[in-house]
């Protein structure tokens, strides 16, 4: 897989090209879910996931995504104190994007992250893996003890037609 900026120049190199050479030039995903048989527009952030905890806390459990997320975790710290991360009904906006507060061990927690689909043409991924939705979040509670939510959807969903918005 090629960085970031390393992919963006070859693309602008090979459309150099094709405009030096009269190629036709043809975007197959304008990130709108409508690319060349990728099924963007059929894939769903709806459904269950696994989630896992690290940082100072560690733990797995499951989260729910409609257009919130909830989530229940159970956690241990270090030290062997042991008890659940709860977050409910988490507002996700268009872009996949949450934030809020929920609970760890009983303290109150903050909570930023985002619900989002892989880009669905990437070679290195299966057909299921274009489907899968992923979480990713950090949260840290009110007595400065902190960690990474990751979580990846059960169930691969698909819907019918598309709006861009799947969530």
């Amino acid at each position: 897989m090629l960085p970031r900026r390393s992919w963006i120049f070859s693309v602008l190199l090979l459309i150099a090209l094709a405009q030096v050479t009269g190629a036709q030039v043809v975007i197959l995903n304008n990130g709108n879910g409508n690319g060349n048989g990728n099924n963007a527009h059929k894939r769903q952030k709806q459904g269950n996931y696994s989630v896992n905890i690290a940082g100072q806390f560690t733990g797995s459990g499951s989260a729910v995504v409609a257009d919130t997320i909830s989530m229940t975790v159970n956690v241990v710290l270090a030290n062997g104190s042991s008890g659940t991360l709860v977050i409910s009904g988490l507002a996700i906006d268009d872009n996949g994007y949450f934030k809020g507060t929920g609970t760890v061990l009983g303290v109150t927690m903050t909570v930023s992250g985002r619900v989002d689909l892989p880009a669905g043409y990437d070679d290195e991924q299966s057909a299921a893996q274009n489907l899968t939705g992923r979480i990713s979040a950090v949260f840290k509670a009110s007595n400065g003890k902190c960690g990474r939510i990751m979580g990846v959807q059960n169930d691969s969903v698909t819907g019918v037609g598309g709006n861009g918005k799947n969530k």
